[in-house]
């Protein structure tokens, strides 16, 4: 007996795929995909419908973010346990501190400088890394990755570098996503 594939965005996906601007058919369906909150079904038609998209067009963004490692194919049925739809801003710590290797310091930023949630970081320290840009950045000083969210962009910063498998980068990024939808009807904030 055949099984239904279902595609899950993977924890990697989650930074690469909201790292880019919204607008582009490939991070709409990412986003289809991401706010389902849980494995979908491979339903070709039914994505196409959903986005306004040919089906050749779904096909060849399903295949781009397969390849890409943005999303993955689950030949199985998917467990409950697959789940990551959270919500609600005040978690984000939360997701921090899961997604914090020891001795790690993560803060999210938004563009102009204000400290949104933290681990590991001072007070005063979130504050003058909230102020930092990609450009500032030197190779050996850990990272940070543009996350844009509705008409805004955010900054993920780390001493080290992120761990891209952490499942919690998903509960993280719908948090993020949910959070900000209200800002999608905004105009756009350059990063």
């Amino acid at each position: 007996m055949d099984t239904v594939r279902h595609l899950i965005p993977t924890p990697a996906g989650v930074l690469a795929g909201l790292g880019q601007p919204p607008g582009s058919e490939e991070r709409r369906f990412f986003e289809h995909i991401f706010l389902a909150g849980r494995p979908l079904p491979i339903d070709m038609p039914g994505f196409g419908t959903a986005l306004g998209l040919p089906v050749a067009t779904i096909a060849r963004l399903m295949f781009a973010l397969n390849r890409t490692q943005a999303i993955s194919v689950l030949e199985e049925a998917p467990s409950a346990r697959l789940a990551w739809a959270h919500t609600g801003l005040s978690g984000l710590t939360n997701d921090l501190l899961g997604l914090a290797t020891p001795g790690q310091k993560l803060l999210l930023a938004s563009a102009d400088g204000f400290s949104i949630a933290r681990v590991g970081w001072s007070p005063y320290e979130a504050d003058v890394m909230a102020n930092r840009q990609p450009k500032d950045y030197a190779p050996n000083q850990g990272e940070i990755w543009p996350l844009y969210l509705g008409s805004r962009c955010f900054y993920l910063s780390s001493n080290a570098k992120i761990d891209r498998k952490n499942s919690v980068l998903l509960n993280f990024g719908y948090r993020l996503l949910q959070g900000c939808m209200p800002l999608a009807a905004e105009k756009r904030q350059p990063c």
